[in-house]
């Protein structure tokens, strides 16, 4: 037996041990955020390449665990040069940038040739090394895979609690009136995500958008002119909308400390809304939205651009595959992309264009679902104006140098370029939200229709929690006023179709804390105009 266990341990397996280990790094970071489906193609490629990488060097070196040596060695190098550059980058060491790709090019280059001297020129059997570096990539690897295990333990933990739990709050539950309203209408819940007020586009864009704003109230909508979200995070907003209470009113409670926003998913797919109207015969039909918080699966219709396998065969890389790349060395393919040929292009963009297809995708269904039984529910959470800044303001697609990343665009730190891109993008939008409003409001029926941003723009300061909020309540447009947050909503929208009776909450707005959802930190409305009695 120990025969057997010390032949096991010289055999060379730390190459794809660390191969492992640098995937799950990454699906460890974004856990809950990716679709599990999208780490198979580029585990079989990562292997794939240790192999290839292994027959290479032995051939080269004619000693196996040597050869295992120096492709782990390549592959440490490869893997955590994107992470070392993104620590480095603007840092400098006695007034030298070594944040820079020719600088840390040169240190990873030392680094290479002076492990693979120390490998070669070793005298010593290599034998003790391999079952080292096993034992210790091993152990990287079960570490990684119990960090895994725990989260999703914990989640699926919580996921049971809010199951199981009430989830409305004891002193203000949802009674309606089933028989207000026989004619039950439509309701359409669109977020349009980073889509601020109107004021704030003049202010901090210097931008007219009030043509927009006319359009839609030339088709019934009231435009709550001084609306603020709650919460300056999607997560905390939506559940707002959808739960009609505070963070800090949810049951169960949230608690402190909880830092990572896959905590609100539960609550999300439980929420209040959905749950009412799905007692009051309503269908739910919930769009793919690329963040998969706001997906809110189960549903009874789920719509996506991408059906099953489809994101991974169709070729390019996908949002897992763009972080891999942009975590190794091959974010210099990114950096020096504008060199490539198109067809390679392609290839890097494609997380990109599946983004934008899923955009365009959302725009063109929404208003295409006459088909499906009423009343029905409709949600559908688009990520635009948002960054990534996918479109022109005539629709044409925006080249793009960088990864995909949903967080503030890293390509556009000049703010004159980050203001013209928004503008751009959020000048398509319009057109295409009021063709899909036209498009509803030609089918049969007088439904009520929210269009919703779900916190103002990040780089705006005191304005970060200015937002659009259109609402269209037939019969309903007197209850609205300038100052409604989200919180409020759908109290209002249930009180005027189902005689809710619910009183409205303070439409208090705060700057989200993860590390504790409940508390709130006020913004203060940044509008003279708005902020009088």
């Amino acid at each position: 037996m120990h025969s057997s266990l010390k032949k096991i341990s010289s055999l060379v397996w730390h190459p794809f041990l660390l191969t492992l280990f640098a995937l799950l790094v990454l699906l460890a970071a974004n856990y809950g955020r990716l679709p599990l489906v999208q780490t198979l193609r580029p585990l079989l490629v990562c292997i794939m390449l240790a192999m290839l990488l292994l027959v290479l060097f032995r051939w080269l070196v004619k000693d196996g665990q040597r050869a295992g040596l120096l492709v782990s060695l390549t592959l440490l190098l490869f893997y955590s040069y994107g992470h070392v550059y993104g620590l480095l980058e603007g840092s400098q060491l006695l007034g030298v940038n070594i944040g820079r790709h020719r600088i840390l090019l040169v240190i990873y280059a030392l680094l290479f040739i002076l492990g693979v001297a120390l490998i070669l020129r070793c005298k010593r059997s290599a034998l003790p090394w391999t079952q080292w570096v096993n034992l210790c990539t091993l152990l990287l690897v079960i570490l990684q895979l119990g960090q895994l295990g725990l989260a999703a333990y914990e989640n699926r933990l919580l996921k049971m609690k809010v199951e199981k739990d009430v989830t409305v709050v004891d002193n203000d539950p949802i009674i309606v009136n089933s028989n207000a309203n026989i004619n039950r209408p439509d309701i359409y819940f669109i977020i349009l995500d980073t889509y601020t007020r109107q004021d704030a586009f003049q202010q901090v864009l210097g931008y007219d958008n009030s043509g927009f704003v006319e359009d839609l109230r030339a088709r019934g909508f009231t435009i709550a002119d001084c609306s603020m979200s709650n919460y300056n995070s999607t997560s905390a907003s939506v559940l707002t909308s959808l739960e009609m209470i505070p963070l800090d009113e949810l049951t169960p409670a949230l608690g402190q400390g909880y830092q990572n926003l896959i905590y609100l998913d539960p609550y999300l797919e439980n929420n209040r809304v959905s749950a009412t109207l799905a007692d009051l015969g309503y269908t739910s039909v919930v769009f793919e939205s690329g963040y998969s918080p706001t997906e809110l699966v189960p549903a009874d219709v789920y719509l996506t651009s991408e059906p099953g396998l489809s994101a991974i065969l169709r070729g390019g890389l996908t949002r897992y595959e763009s972080l891999i790349v942009q975590s190794s060395a091959g974010i210099l393919v990114y950096d020096f992309s504008d060199h490539l040929p198109s067809s390679l292009r392609y290839f890097l963009d494609a997380t990109y264009v599946a983004h934008r297809e899923r955009i365009l995708f959302q725009l063109d269904a929404v208003g295409e679902l006459q088909d499906i039984q009423s009343p029905k529910f409709v949600f559908a959470h688009i990520l635009a104006p948002h960054t990534p800044f996918v479109f022109t303001s005539e629709g044409l697609p925006v080249e793009r140098s960088t990864p995909f990343t949903l967080n503030d665009d890293p390509e556009l730190i000049d703010r004159e370029q980050y203001r013209q891109h928004f503008i751009g993008q959020t000048q398509y939008i319009n057109t295409r939200v009021i063709d899909l409003v036209d498009r509803i409001l030609a089918q049969p029926g007088d439904p009520v229709i929210i269009i919703q941003g779900d916190h103002g723009l990040p780089r705006s300061g005191i304005w970060v929690n200015a937002i659009l909020n259109a609402i269209r309540l037939p019969g309903g447009e007197d209850m609205i006023y300038p100052s409604i947050s989200p919180v409020n909503t759908f109290r209002l929208v249930f009180n005027k179709l189902f005689d809710a009776g619910l009183t409205f909450a303070e439409d208090r707005s705060c700057r989200f804390n993860r590390a504790d959802p409940t508390s709130c930190t006020i913004v203060v409305e940044p509008s003279a105009q708005c902020a009088l009695p």
